[in-house]
């Protein structure tokens, strides 16, 4: 079985930065697929498929998927979230011809820069941005 999108991702920004590990880390800020922890930790990012683009294709077969990608940074500090959320942001942006888990990846593209969404039950401020990823289907 293939690696799923959010598998990929995760793995990639975790070997990629000092500062993240993918689930509980005491030491790193903690990556957390398709959901947050409820209470803890405070600081923490979580990653969401959303929808993507149209695949792109070569003649008539489908060259690759285009599917969406959502970063959300949380923690007590504004300024603690923004940065986390700039890491993650400048990492994926980087990602050009990239292998990733051994799926090969064209890029991944932000459809724009981390921005506020609000704030959590726990009054935990969110940061979040979105990417389109370039996926080969092979």
């Amino acid at each position: 079985m293939r690696p799923l999108l959010l598998d990929e991702v995760a793995a990639y920004i975790a070997a990629s930065s000092t500062f993240f590990a993918v689930g509980s880390s005491t030491s790193k800020t903690s990556i957390w697929k398709s959901q947050f922890p409820i209470e803890r930790p405070n600081t923490a990012v979580a990653l969401y498929e959303t929808g993507g683009l149209p695949p792109s294709y070569r003649y008539d077969t489908v060259d690759h998927e285009r599917p969406g990608v959502q970063v959300i940074s949380r923690s007590t500090s504004y300024v603690t979230a923004r940065q986390n959320a700039q890491r993650i942001w400048k990492l994926l942006a980087t990602v050009e011809n990239s292998t990733l888990s051994g799926v090969r990846y064209i890029n991944i593209t932000p459809s724009q820069s981390p921005f506020p969404i609000g704030s959590d039950a726990e009054n935990r401020f969110l940061i979040s941005s979105n990417f389109i990823a370039g996926k080969a289907t092979t």
